[in-house]
């Protein structure tokens, strides 16, 4: 069967432009999907944005959901997508690389222009978070392959790198002598200190709550594990589930609280350096 290579087709938009003064906060059950790719039928990943547009040149983060042992053709994507894995496992590799599952809370950048195939453990239905900087997102032949900027890499959930108080001035004890119930960060991609956009992963141990603070327009935040009370000035306290997304303005600090054992991971995507201080 001849393989069609076409330009996503999505009618997928984000939730609406975000008020300095305001916050938004989308269930995962609020999210509605589509095709990622029509041209696949029903063996297509199903795409829901949650910002921005995959089919403009904008920011866009999206939860994609793979069918039971979903595989894909060789192929390239015209921009630099990155990925984490939320529930499921996946390969994200050269056609020629040796299959390595990657488990929930890895991530992986996949590099623009490279041929590359992607596949979901069988067994279980994967669904990933994937952000771009910028796109439209294409699916296009592996005979249209260039060399870009951008280093695909895959990082293993149990070998992403962890700062504590310690070691970064982005997390705030409320007492600065407690030591017990503190979260860790790390930054995956991007670079606050050069003033890109960037990503990175909170996590948060159970009983922990604290409020985000930044000067940065269009924060977003994503729940990869755990079950997370998000509340802020103009909201009362609301549970999230994995997969659901609040973003924020400058003007607005939300409150995050976690509730589950032994952690919540949150990634927050944004343009500035925040502060997370822990509250009592």
């Amino acid at each position: 069967m001849r393989l069609v290579f076409v330009l996503l087709s999505l009618a997928l938009t984000s939730c609406g432009a975000l008020n300095d003064r305001a916050s938004t906060v989308i269930h995962r059950s609020e999210l509605t999907s589509q095709p990622l790719n029509p041209a696949r039928g029903d063996a297509s990943p199903a795409a829901s944005v949650m910002w921005g547009d995959l089919k403009k040149n904008v920011p866009t983060g999206a939860l994609i959901e793979f069918v039971d042992g979903f595989s894909s053709p060789p192929h390239i994507h015209n921009v630099t997508y990155r990925g984490l894995v939320i529930s499921g496992r996946v390969h994200n590799a050269h056609p020629d690389a040796d299959t390595q599952w990657m488990e929930p809370g890895s991530f992986w950048v996949q590099a623009a222009g490279e041929n590359h195939i992607t596949a979901a453990e069988p067994g279980d239905a994967a669904v990933i978070f994937l952000e771009i900087v910028k796109g439209p997102y294409l699916v296009k032949p592996p005979a249209e392959s260039f060399q870009g900027f951008d280093v695909s890499k895959n990082v293993p959930a149990d070998e992403i790198p962890w700062l504590d108080a310690d070691s970064t001035s982005w997390l705030l004890p409320a007492n600065p002598t407690a030591t017990d119930r503190l979260p860790t960060m790390t930054v995956l991609w991007g670079s606050a200190i050069k003033g890109e956009r960037f990503g990175s992963l909170l996590r948060l141990p159970i009983g922990y709550r604290g409020e985000l603070r930044s000067d940065g327009r269009a924060m977003h935040g994503v729940l990869i594990r755990g079950k997370l009370v998000h509340s802020d000035q103009s909201s009362a306290p609301q549970s999230l589930d994995v997969g659901s997304y609040f973003a924020w303005g400058e003007a607005v600090s939300p409150t995050i609280a976690c509730e589950t054992t032994p952690h919540c991971l949150l990634y927050i995507s944004a343009s500035k350096p925040y502060l997370l201080t822990a509250k009592p």
